[in-house]
């Protein structure tokens, strides 16, 4: 029989008391399998500059990723972490980002899109912002993130030029993404 994730609540279910010796190997398999229920990471292993339309308008990270690590993910397209285990789960990321603009004064935001969505409420919420000073600076910043996912959801880094439609180059970027036991 294949190990088997499961949500916090089934398995307190099976240890509440155990008088009668119900544990079976089987469970403590499957107990094994939830507390570990994934991660992943990616990095920018070729930056390419992104495409800023008009501004305060959030668009995918441009350039080539290689992902590492990847235990219930895939990585698969370009700045993408897909989910492919069960049950849910819920994640913290953690993503450090360098950037570059042709442009000075450039007020860049940055923040973590849920299966496509840079608006949801759990993507707004991770918005961080850094300002360019000069066309040569580089700047860095970091952005966490917290969220539930179900199979097939996915997580993508997502930019934008806050000051106007001057196109930003992630330099170097790391995403990490360490899954928790969900609790239902």
């Amino acid at each position: 029989m294949a190990d088997t994730a499961r949500i916090k609540s089934d398995l307190a279910a099976l240890f509440a008391d155990n008088t009668t010796g119900d544990i079976s190997a089987q469970d403590l398999r499957d107990f094994l399998e939830s507390v570990y229920p994934g991660h992943a990471s990616m990095y920018v292993s070729s930056s390419a500059a992104t495409t800023i339309g008009s501004a305060s308008t959030y668009v995918k990270v441009a350039g080539t990723t290689t992902s590492t690590n990847l235990s219930n993910f895939t990585m698969p397209a370009n700045n993408r972490l897909t989910y492919t285990g069960t049950p849910n789960i819920h994640v913290h990321v953690v993503v450090s980002v360098s950037m570059t603009s042709g442009s000075s004064n450039q007020v860049v935001g940055f923040r973590v899109g849920k299966t496509g969505d840079a608006t949801g409420t759990d993507a707004v919420a991770s918005t961080v912002q850094r300002k360019i000073g000069t066309g040569t600076d580089i700047g860095s910043t970091a952005v966490n993130f917290d969220t539930a996912m179900s199979t097939n959801d996915y997580l993508e880094l997502f930019i934008s030029n806050e000051t106007g439609a001057n196109d930003v180059t992630c330099a170097f970027m790391y995403m990490f993404i360490f899954g928790m036991m969900s609790q239902t």
